[in-house]
């Protein structure tokens, strides 16, 4: 996967006692690989690769590194058990 555009942003740590360090370097390693995602989608565009092949992996990429892999059913069945 391709490296992500660096953030300023997202380097300065949080406040002491807002969040812990670890959640805090977790969390900015995460939105790096979504973004290196994205990164190799749109590199996938520019080089004219099929669309809907490039969108199938960066869907599949998010759902890896998001740890929400799709199972069939599991959707549904979620939505059903919450009272309307």
């Amino acid at each position: 996967m391709l490296d992500p555009v660096p953030r300023k942003d997202l380097e300065t740590p949080p406040p002491v006692g807002f969040v812990r360090a670890d959640v805090h370097q977790a969390a900015l390693d995460r939105i790096a690989r979504l973004e290196a995602a994205v990164t190799a989608y749109h590199l996938s565009l520019d080089r004219r690769e099929h669309g809907g092949i490039a969108g199938n992996r960066l869907v599949d990429a998010v759902q890896n590194i998001l740890g929400m892999p799709w199972n069939q059913g599991a959707a549904l069945a979620a939505i059903q058990e919450v009272p309307q």
